[in-house]
């Protein structure tokens, strides 16, 4: 476990670093392969590099998890400290009862626990849009890679090292999301050897599609009132 903790700490602190050390051990175990096809296969298995560089996606799941309930420990004790000094402050005739205040915290408490179980779900969509949206322009941009969709794998658990950034309060929901960003930003330059122009066309794909499905949205609803 502490060498899981470790390699995923130093993908964090190292984004750039470590996808183009993925990116360097996968071109030379390649180059080793393709070398000579008169070289016995057991001499080419003891030239590739075995080394284990990253982390895999459960690993990944795991150590994100782990940071997700420690920032979600941060929100409920805050809400709950506030709940409580606000308690004070109201008197025992104010429409903010005791009881009402229980209930708010037992709510509360129940909505944190649900997004904490949810979390492995919410990773594993995450994790498999920005592996289906990498794959395909890998694909479009021709990029010379063996296999796109283990590339894309390797790439987006490696940027998720990101939740990290939770453990820091109040602002760690924000550094995440950004840092989430560079981060795959980073993968692209670095690990499929992208252009600047093609890693930003990637990185505001989302956006694009949020944009597009909002403008046929509303053509739809101006369409069906104009229909009335």
């Amino acid at each position: 476990m502490n060498e899981v903790f470790s390699q995923y700490i130093h993908c964090f602190l190292h984004p750039w670093k470590s996808q183009e050390t993925l990116r360097n051990l996968r071109v030379y175990n390649r180059d080793v392969d393709n070398f000579s096809n008169l070289e016995l296969a057991e001499d080419r298995i003891e030239k590739r590099i075995q080394q284990t560089i990253g982390v895999t996606w459960n690993e990944s799941l795991l150590v994100s998890w782990f940071f997700s309930i420690l920032q979600l420990f941060y929100v409920l004790l805050g809400m709950l400290l506030g709940l409580e000094v606000f308690s004070s402050y109201v008197g025992e005739e104010s429409l903010f009862s005791p009881f009402l205040l229980d209930a708010q915290v037992k709510k509360i408490i129940y909505i944190f626990l649900f997004q904490g179980v949810l979390f492995p779900l919410s990773f594993w969509v995450s994790t498999t849009f920005w592996t289906l949206l990498i794959k395909s322009f890998t694909k479009l941009f021709e990029k010379e890679v063996s296999s796109p969709q283990e590339v894309a794998e390797e790439l987006v658990r490696t940027s998720l090292t990101s939740h990290t950034f939770l453990i820091i309060p109040i602002l760690g929901p924000f550094l995440f999301k950004a840092a989430t960003l560079i981060y795959i930003f980073a993968g692209l330059r670095k690990n499929l050897d992208m252009s600047v122009l093609q890693s930003i066309l990637v990185i505001i794909c989302p956006l694009l599609l949020i944009l597009l499905m909002s403008f046929m949205m509303v053509l739809m609803l101006l369409t069906a009132f104009a229909g009335l």
